[in-house]
């Protein structure tokens, strides 16, 4: 592998590292912090602060940890990526019945 390649690689998780930082800690303020008072009302922030927070799970299983351990066990990696991945999708279908439901 040249020295780009490596570049380019490091690069590629150092952004997919920090992007699922920031996803995971926007889903954690949004279900612990403050903003359940005001911001939205508190279904609709936890729905969110759910979806943020296994969006970044996701992010970082399928682009970090996968680059990072290639031998890992594929039916071990797979099934949790796939458990945040419908936890992600589920907390989508939260929000839209909650925008059904809210006035």
């Amino acid at each position: 592998m040249s020295m780009s390649h490596r570049l380019a690689a490091a690069l590629f998780l150092t952004a997919a590292a920090a992007l699922a930082g920031a996803l995971s800690t926007a889903g954690l303020a949004l279900l612990l912090g403050p903003f359940n008072a005001w911001w939205l009302a508190s279904g609709v922030s936890n729905a969110f602060g759910v979806a943020s927070l296994a969006a970044g799970q996701f992010l970082f299983l399928a682009a970090v940890a996968d680059r990072c351990f290639p031998k890992a066990d594929p039916r071990l990696t797979g099934t949790f990526e796939l458990a945040f991945l419908a936890v992600f999708l589920a907390s989508l279908l939260a929000l839209v019945s909650l925008a059904v439901t809210l006035p």
